[in-house]
């Protein structure tokens, strides 16, 4: 099966995209492991050509707060219908939200989009906490373990087998007892210290309240 990889995230194919660190734990162990292909700064026109080749298109792309990032939404809606019956197109969704009901109206797009354009769906994974990755890869070894498990399955089976698809989405939601310590944690300051860390690292920790982009009625913009 002739499959291509295409990494939706702005980062491109950087060690600070979670959607390549997963991709490219995904492939990892596979006998004949697709190219991971980035969208950001890639020849569109190129890619379009390489996708209607393909036998199996798989998109690697974060949940921006129940939306795909400009640049994917934009490739897939200049995306031609499917070339032939059995072409196939999968998604896999990384948040740094702990519960990946976040990821639900994005997939919910996903599968109405190949419904649409042809292809034949094979699913949609999402996973949340993975904000961290990037920063920290080096934490996620487990996580990157599974998806190379959930590639050679994937390869061997040729769709998205749904004991890996169930795991990676755990928790849909949050437990009342768990969205209560989150509350608690953030109303102390603990659940902020990471970022905060991050913001003082780039001497942006004073300015972490500013809102540039405010308009108050009858005064110029602050």
């Amino acid at each position: 099966m002739n499959t291509i990889i295409l990494n939706g995230s702005p980062k491109g194919n950087s060690a600070k995209s979670a959607s390549y660190f997963l991709a490219s734990a995904f492939v990892r162990q596979m006998e004949t492991p697709p190219e991971i292909v980035a969208l950001a700064g890639a020849d569109i026109n190129v890619i379009s050509n390489r996708v209607s080749q393909a036998d199996c298109i798989l998109f690697f792309l974060p949940n921006y707060v129940h939306a795909m990032p400009g640049l994917m939404k934009k490739f897939m809606e200049q995306m031609s219908p499917a070339s032939r019956e059995s072409q196939s197109l999968g998604f896999v969704v990384q948040a740094g939200y702990m519960e990946t009901i976040e990821e639900a109206i994005l997939l919910r797009y996903f599968e109405v989009f190949c419904r649409q354009k042809g292809y034949r769906y094979l699913g949609s994974v999402a996973k949340g906490e993975a904000a961290g990755i990037g920063i920290f890869p080096e934490k996620f070894g487990k996580l990157a373990d599974r998806f190379a498990a959930f590639g050679v399955a994937f390869e061997k089976e040729g769709h998205f087998p749904p004991g890996y698809v169930k795991e990676f989405a755990k928790p849909y939601e949050l437990s009342g007892l768990l969205a209560t310590v989150i509350t608690i944690l953030n109303m102390t300051g603990i659940g902020n210290l990471g970022w905060n860390i991050i913001l003082k690292k780039n001497k942006a920790h004073d300015k972490r309240y500013d809102r540039p982009y405010l308009v108050v009625p009858g005064k110029e913009r602050i």
